[in-house]
């Protein structure tokens, strides 16, 4: 993929491209921003330029042109160290991650279960390998994903490698939060700052991408995603839409739907998205497809993804109390925010997207789902008000 083909990051690609055109290449830098806007994409297309022996001078897109004086510039694309970086087989580009404590040469660390990025991990695959001759050209790059679940440890470990890399290493952190790494790991990196994508750029690139996809899931997927195309997608591909209609027909009419069978409902949309996001966690390394218990977190991840869904629905109906309704995600599904907004006031509606979160981190710490999702559905009843009952008869 070409370099510029990551859009709407100009200044992400102008601190890059100006220390390509002043030969004054920071080693470390860390991508920060929302997931599923182009850190990787472009942290791989940038690594791929610093291992190409012939990088070529592209034309910028009209977003980029401007007074700078940059000569700009992407890897040929054509060449083995291209190919190979391309195809992430190259012997001098290492993608970092948390679970690569399965290739570990250590047994003890490889039978570890991969809570965060661990010390043993950083030292093996980034510092050792840091100080290793290029096996093919004159750089090492190293891209760590997710760079936040690094433990103290292991950004302790690396600090001496961030601040005197070898000269042939360059270090990406790519991380969503960059207020969770600590201040003397962020201290010795060049931030590249990413921010959200255009609602219209979403829909467009939705469509290329996905050209089977209704029209009422793309308008969704854009609104819900954030400006996140990378997350759209994988939405898309999950079937996040389906559920949110089940999910938002429930709160919709919860009061008769009841506790205990909106949980069931949440249970069994989880266990389904689930199946969607196992192969996708596979191939990124965050679980093993061999070991039965690893299903465990598709399933938490698809139970957060409901619960972040139903605060979707909650702050449209704040949006509609407020006099907005043009600023709702769930467009498709107005009739449904119209009943809830007419049942509780904006005010309500903020302490229900108060009670999710609360039981988003309950269930991200491992809590049992049926007993959180009972506990939230009680929560959000005692939100509305009860019906009026009727009064008893005065005797004259």
């Amino acid at each position: 993929m070409p370099i510029f083909d990551v859009r709407h990051q100009a200044r992400a690609h102008r601190i890059l491209q100006r220390a390509m055109s002043s030969h004054r290449l920071p080693h470390a830098y860390i991508f920060h921003g929302p997931d599923g806007v182009g850190k990787r994409t472009l942290a791989m297309a940038f690594a791929r330029l610093l291992l190409c022996p012939g990088p070529v001078t592209p034309e910028p897109p009209d977003e980029l042109i401007g007074d700078d004086d940059i000569a700009w510039r992407d890897a040929c694309g054509h060449c083995e160290d291209c190919r190979l970086s391309a195809a992430e087989t190259h012997p001098d580009l290492q993608v970092v991650y948390k679970a690569l404590n399965r290739y570990h040469p250590a047994p003890e660390v490889r039978a570890r279960k991969a809570i965060d990025l661990g010390v043993d991990v950083v030292r093996h695959f980034v510092i050792e390998r840091a100080n290793d001759r290029p096996a093919r050209g004159s750089a090492r790059v190293f891209v760590v994903l997710d760079s936040e679940e690094m433990s103290v440890a292991a950004q302790n470990a690396l600090l001496k490698t961030l601040e005197e890399p070898p000269g042939a290493a360059f270090i990406i952190l790519l991380t969503r939060s960059i207020d969770r790494l600590l201040p003397t790991t962020r201290s010795r990196c060049q931030p590249v700052p990413f921010v959200a994508l255009p609602t219209d750029f979403v829909v467009q690139r939705l469509r290329q991408a996905r050209p089977d996809l209704p029209d009422e899931q793309v308008r969704f997927l854009s609104r819900y995603s954030n400006g996140r195309l990378g997350t759209a997608l994988r939405q898309a591909d999950a079937g996040i839409f389906e559920a949110k209609i089940r999910l938002n027909e429930a709160l919709a009419d919860l009061r008769r739907v009841g506790p205990s069978d909106l949980a069931k409902l949440v249970q069994d949309s989880a266990a389904k998205l689930a199946e969607g996001y196992i192969e996708e966690m596979v191939e990124s390394g965050m679980i093993e497809k061999a070991n039965e218990a690893s299903t465990t977190e598709p399933v938490r991840r698809g139970l957060i993804v409901l619960l972040s869904l139903a605060s979707c629905l909650y702050r449209d109906v704040i949006q509609m109390g407020c006099g907005r309704p043009e600023e709702i995600v769930n467009v498709d599904q107005q009739d449904q925010v119209r009943t809830v907004a007419a049942r509780i006031a904006p005010e309500a509606a903020a302490e229900a997207v108060r009670e999710i979160y609360k039981t988003e981190t309950d269930v991200a710490a491992n809590a049992n789902a049926a007993l959180a999702f009972e506990a939230l559905a009680v929560r959000l009843l005692r939100l509305e008000p009860r019906r009026a009952e009727k009064a008893p008869s005065r005797q004259a």
